[in-house]
C-alpha cells in the first residue's frame, strides 16, 4: 500500500473520531497496530456518542452522512472502504451508543496495487 493511500484513510477516520468527540465530556482518539503472519492491523477508537443503529447499514455509502451541514461531503469511509478493499484488506467496525466506536483495518502483508 502506498503511504499517500494509507494516509487518506488514516486522516479520514481521524477526522470522523475528532468530530465524533467535539462534544463529549471525555475526548479520547487511541490509535492502536498490530500484526500477524498474514496482516497488519490498526484501530482508531474515539469516546465519542457512537453511531446510531439505524444507520449503521448505510455507513460505507457515498454522500452518505451524519454530520450537520458543512461538516462533512459523506465521502470518507467510502473512500477508505474502497481504497482498502483494492488492497484486499477490510474496514470493520464497532460502535455502542453514548460510549463509541472503533473502527479496524486489516490489510495484508506486502499489498500492492
Amino acid at each position: 500500500m502506498s503511504e499517500d493511500a494509507l494516509e487518506q484513510i488514516l486522516v479520514n477516520l481521524l477526522v470522523n473520531a475528532g468530530h465524533a468527540v467535539e462534544n463529549t465530556d471525555q475526548r479520547l482518539i487511541t490509535v492502536e497496530g498490530a500484526e500477524d503472519e498474514r496482516s497488519v492491523h490498526i484501530s482508531i477508537t474515539d469516546t465519542g456518542c457512537g453511531i446510531d443503529e439505524n444507520v449503521q447499514s448505510r455507513l460505507f455509502e457515498p454522500f452518505f452522512t451524519t454530520k450537520k451541514a458543512g461538516k462533512g461531503s459523506g465521502l470518507g469511509l467510502s473512500i477508505c472502504l474502497d481504497i482498502i478493499r483494492r488492497f484486499k484488506g477490510r474496514l470493520e467496525f464497532k460502535s455502542t451508543k453514548d460510549i463509541g466506536t472503533t473502527f479496524t483495518i486489516t490489510l495484508p502483508k506486502g499489498g500492492r496495487l
